[in-house]
């Protein structure tokens, strides 16, 4: 069986600056990406109001790339620090996950791109996601363990329901709400917490959400994630019932 490797590079300074105009227009609800693209870059918090988007487009991308040109060494010397912390993880987390969610890994490595980023997109078709400098070690291992779990989740959800298109795979649709939910009774599992040692939360609004009979959704997945049945089981009961509460 294959164990991926991640293999860690800087984003290269486009992807980083075409990243954060999108993220600043953004204005999901479940996670609000504008403000942390503000946090992570404040200059742009100053932008008129009126301001045309081909003018914060232009602010955008000066502002991206002095910030980073700026940490151009740390971007690479956090990259060998992320690389220390992830190693001693790698097989084992890899492993218990495929053996946790029933399917092999695709014979391919997994990449990390390491930046400045007010979030850490990932990237399904390529197996790469990114992550910014200055990230605390728990966390780094939160991340990589959570964006690392999508990989191979879609795989499993490709197995299961070969009919869901690609595109629901993304936001909005309910194939991809599910994916960020599953992350909380997966990576919480003694199974894989065992190996990981840090907690997981899916988005702060999935918790708020109540079914027809008034029960939390995240409350009643977590229980199918706990009881004992075969992981299809789990994957399938739980799908069934998020779409029974979101909506097709």
């Amino acid at each position: 069986m294959h164990i991926p490797k991640i293999v860690f590079e800087p984003v290269p300074l486009e992807k980083n600056i075409e990243f954060v105009k999108w993220a600043y227009f953004q204005s999901d609800n479940s996670l609000d990406i504008h403000s942390y693209t503000i946090n992570c870059f404040p200059e742009l918090g100053n932008n008129r109001e009126d301001a045309s988007e081909e003018e914060i487009y232009e602010i955008i991308e000066k502002v991206v790339t002095e910030v980073y040109n700026k940490n151009i060494s740390k971007i690479n010397s956090e990259i060998l620090r992320y690389s220390e912390i992830w190693k001693k993880y790698n097989d084992l987390y890899f492993n218990s996950l495929s053996k946790y969610l029933n399917v092999e890994w695709p014979d391919k490595d997994i990449c990390c791109n390491v930046g400045i980023m007010p979030v850490c997109p990932r990237y399904l078709d390529s197996f790469d996601f990114c992550i910014s400098v200055d990230t605390p070690s728990d966390e780094v291992i939160r991340v990589f363990a959570h964006e690392c779990c999508h990989f191979l989740w879609f795989e499993k959800i490709k197995e299961l329901y070969p009919n869901i298109p690609r595109r629901e795979y993304d936001s909005p649709y309910n194939a991809w709400q599910y994916s960020e939910m599953v992350v909380d009774p997966i990576l919480n599992s003694n199974e894989i917490k065992s190996v990981t040692g840090v907690s997981e939360k899916a988005y702060d609004s999935f918790y708020n959400i109540k079914d027809n009979d008034g029960n939390y959704l995240m409350d009643v997945l977590k229980d199918i994630y706990n009881s004992n049945i075969s992981i299809e089981d789990k994957i399938i009961n739980g799908y069934d019932y998020i779409c029974s509460v979101l909506g097709d």
